[in-house]
């Protein structure tokens, strides 16, 4: 299988560094000496600052890592197309890495034809046997061992990401980014891609940024299509890429530890690696907004808010914000109906040291925003009215989905929705 050595890391036109494995075979990253002086030079992560021009070991490993789809079998078929082993981090990122998550682009430099632009435009036929692809990679890799109400399978979902324009949608290869992503949904879970659609604009309207899904069919396939919020389109009409990073990844954690009951980051973990950022303003913003994040996830029940969910955009210059929610869901429609007054429906991440639902009272979330530097009062007014709201925003959102996505699991969503938000309101009361 191909050896591949070194990586050149170039964003916005400029090179950033360069990723390489020292005689030890530990990954080293080194940004480029005039990128580290440019005025808008920025950190590719908040693990890797610029304050070192040089990095090595786990914490590149881990931030590269997490740019790889971890789904077991995706990352298998990628590593036969690259002729590498699916662990060599370097030689897949060298054969797939011009269009990872934000705005780094990673070449061979020993291969630069390989980075070359190309697009191919994708019909509706061509798009449903794409999504129908994804259902069988899904398959191979659906976890029943995992907890009721995670929706993650051992590794991210199947997706696929595509560049629409002038109306019409295109593959990209090489340095053409893409616009959207579609995911089809867990098999596990009925109807859960318009589950998640229904989620984010709820989470929108009670006020959590979030990116902008919308459903769509090709042929016999329904997907929902998530517009990137790390592209944007700029005044002469060019997608470009913005720069992002998920957390676990601002922090230098592995991205399979992912949920805190297996090792991954809670809730005050992030709150301390927002109240870092560079700007108090920033980071005061960055802190509330996550606060308000975590609140929607319980009043969804959104049982995988991980913290690989959640994510930074880092600006050229080096300012921090936190970037819209994605990957939004819920697990109302998918409570069992022995599951009485939703006891034993845990959440990713624990709420002064408990993960059930049931048990985040008033007094728990008057924690969370002393943690986040909130004033407690304004907070629990905050969420006591989204969840006054949360009824009647989804069916609201229900209301305006096409006949085709309206079935059981929509009915059961308003339905649970509407109890959900009793117990809500009860365990709010002071």
């Amino acid at each position: 299988m191909a050896e591949h050595k070194v990586l050149t890391v170039a964003a916005y036109g400029m090179t950033v560094a360069s990723v390489a494995r020292d005689s030890r075979g530990q990954l080293v990253w080194t940004y480029d000496t005039d990128f580290s002086d440019h005025p808008l030079s920025f950190p590719a992560s908040l693990s890797l600052p610029l304050t070192s021009r040089m990095h090595r070991g786990d914490t590149v490993a881990n931030f590269l890592d997490s740019l790889l789809p971890d789904h077991q079998g995706t990352r298998a078929r990628w590593a036969q197309d690259a002729r590498v082993e699916p662990s060599n981090i370097v030689g897949l990122l060298a054969h797939f890495g011009r269009d990872v998550a934000g705005a780094l682009e990673f070449s061979d430099p020993a291969r630069p034809s390989e980075g070359s632009a190309h697009m191919r435009e994708m019909r509706e036929a061509d798009i449903e046997a794409r999504i129908i692809a994804l259902h069988s990679d899904d398959w191979w890799g659906l976890d029943t061992t995992a907890p009721h109400g995670r929706f993650s399978l051992p590794g991210a979902q199947g997706k696929l990401s595509l560049l629409r324009r002038d109306g019409r949608w295109w593959e990209t290869q090489g340095a053409v980014a893409s616009s959207h992503i579609f995911k089809h949904g867990v098999p596990r879970y009925q109807d859960s891609h318009v589950v998640e659609h229904v989620s984010m604009r709820v989470a929108a309207l009670l006020g959590v940024p979030t990116a902008h899904t919308e459903l769509a069919t090709f042929g016999n396939q329904q997907a929902i299509v998530i517009e990137r919020f790390d592209r944007v389109t700029d005044t002469s009409g060019t997608l470009v890429r913005l720069h992002q990073e998920d957390l676990n990844q601002a922090t230098g954690t592995p991205g399979w530890r992912k949920y805190e009951d297996k090792g991954g980051l809670s809730y005050r973990h992030v709150l301390n690696t927002l109240d870092r950022l560079p700007d108090i303003e920033d980071s005061r913003q960055a802190m509330s907004q996550f606060a308000r994040g975590l609140a929607m996830s319980w009043l969804l029940l959104d049982t995988d808010a991980h913290a690989r969910n959640y994510s930074v955009q880092i600006t050229p210059g080096g300012a921090v914000t936190l970037a819209p929610r994605y990957d939004v869901s819920s697990f109302l429609p998918y409570v069992s109906s022995s599951d009485s007054h939703f006891r034993g429906i845990k959440l990713a991440m624990q709420i002064v040291g408990d993960f059930d639902a049931v048990s985040m009272d008033h007094t728990a979330w008057r924690t969370v925003a002393r943690d986040a530097k909130l004033d407690p009062d304004d907070f629990i007014e905050w969420i006591t009215a989204a969840a006054a709201a949360l009824s009647a925003t989804t069916a609201l959102v229900v209301d305006s989905l096409e006949p085709a996505y309206v079935g059981e699991v929509s009915s059961l969503l308003l339905e649970r929705a509407e109890l959900w938000q009793q117990e809500c309101l009860r365990l709010l009361e002071a």
